[in-house]
């Protein structure tokens, strides 16, 4: 996979797609520094230098965002770091984010779009792999992801370091507030949510740990 190397950019996910409109695939953008990194539902992405942000583009896939939180958690313990996974797609230590994870669908590709604090917590409720006595190169880190996000089986995995299961959550979802507690995570990534009007299961939303 080609890797293109940039110092600054508005997004790693906006270069990718850039670049697919240039008839480019299977390839991976990489920077020191975001003007303009962004998260889920357009949040800002703080994206100071010290950071891993890289846009992958595979073949679409409605369940990247697993294969990614897989594939990120896997190659923290590289960094000698023990990370778990909150559903949908934020990578946590301690409570605390220490990465996260954006999947855009454009034309026959998924972008994924991961960003890695390694040395610093821009955020107060962040922490970094630093922050956290693990080390690792970002170039190591990049590889190892690309490489993960190869792998074929990764449900099980996902399902393991979700720490979302067995906890009470509130899931704010485009169609309304659900509350319950989370029992599973399907095999197409919904959260399946036992409430007190029975299952429910959500493709997407803002999941918040209760307790």
């Amino acid at each position: 996979m080609k890797i293109y190397r940039y110092y600054e950019v508005t997004s790693t996910q906006e270069v990718a797609k850039k670049l697919i409109d240039e008839g480019k695939n299977n390839f991976a953008v990489v920077a020191d520094y975001q003007k303009e990194g962004r998260g889920r539902l357009e949040r800002e992405w703080i994206s100071p230098l010290g950071g891993l942000y890289m846009s992958v583009v595979i073949k679409k896939d409605d369940r990247a965002f697993m294969r990614a939180g897989v594939a990120v958690v896997k190659a923290l313990k590289h960094a000698g770091i023990e990370a778990n996974l909150k559903w949908p797609n934020d990578v946590l230590v301690r409570n605390k984010k220490i990465a996260g994870i954006l999947v855009e669908n454009y034309e026959d590709n998924s972008i994924v779009g991961v960003g890695i604090n390694i040395s610093h917590a821009p955020l107060r409720e962040a922490t970094c792999i630093e922050c956290e006595g693990g080390s690792i190169s970002r170039d190591k880190l990049a590889k190892l992801i690309i490489k993960g996000l190869k792998k074929k089986k990764f449900y099980e995995d996902y399902r393991q370091m979700c720490s979302t299961i067995g906890k009470d959550v509130k899931i704010i979802a485009l169609n309304g507030v659900i509350e319950g507690r989370a029992i599973d995570i399907d095999s197409i990534g919904r959260i399946v949510v036992e409430t007190k009007n029975g299952i429910k299961k959500i493709a997407s939303g803002d999941c918040i740990h209760l307790r």
